[in-house]
């Protein structure tokens, strides 16, 4: 599946930390063809919203903004 053919699609982000308080983030985008994990992002503040907001805008030009229709996040952001 590529997600270069499609357009209206949705990216999905979910956060947590492992037992030695390290965030990860996993960010996958959902289109009408199925779901496709895109990338997992790490690091000190990945739980902050800034951070969220900032990374989550680099996906956006990786994916195309005009492309995405919604995007769903958990709680952390």
């Amino acid at each position: 599946m590529g997600i270069s053919e499609d357009t209206g699609f949705a990216i999905l982000t979910d956060g947590w930390s492992n037992t030695r308080r390290e965030a990860l983030i996993n960010y996958m985008v959902s289109t009408p063809h199925g779901a496709k994990f895109l990338r997992a992002t790490t690091g000190e503040g990945a739980k902050d919203a800034k951070y969220v907001a900032d990374d989550l805008l680099k996906v956006l030009a990786e994916v195309g903004a005009e492309k995405v229709v919604c995007v769903v996040t958990d709680s952390a952001s």
